[in-house]
């Protein structure tokens, strides 16, 4: 490729091009570190019988993804 690159005098790049918006990656990683979260926060209130309903899971991981987001601990855990 290089060689053929060079012989058009075009340089070769390689490039990684999101399938998405930055913006949608950002969510899923924050939904994805809240769910972690959560999922543990979860298990220890079923342990003590404090179990929250799945519309309230829900609320619970939409608010503490955007705090992820707004903390900006994506990519690191809390």
């Amino acid at each position: 490729m290089e060689e053929a690159g060079a012989a058009l005098g075009c340089g070769l790049v390689y490039a990684l091009i999101p399938e998405t918006t930055i913006d949608d990656i950002v969510r899923r990683q924050a939904t994805e570190a809240a769910s972690d979260r959560l999922r543990y926060v979860g298990t220890t209130s079923a342990l003590e019988a404090q179990e929250v309903d799945a519309d309230a899971r829900a609320e619970q991981l939409t608010e503490y993804a955007e705090g992820v987001i707004a903390r900006n601990t994506l990519w690191r855990p809390e």
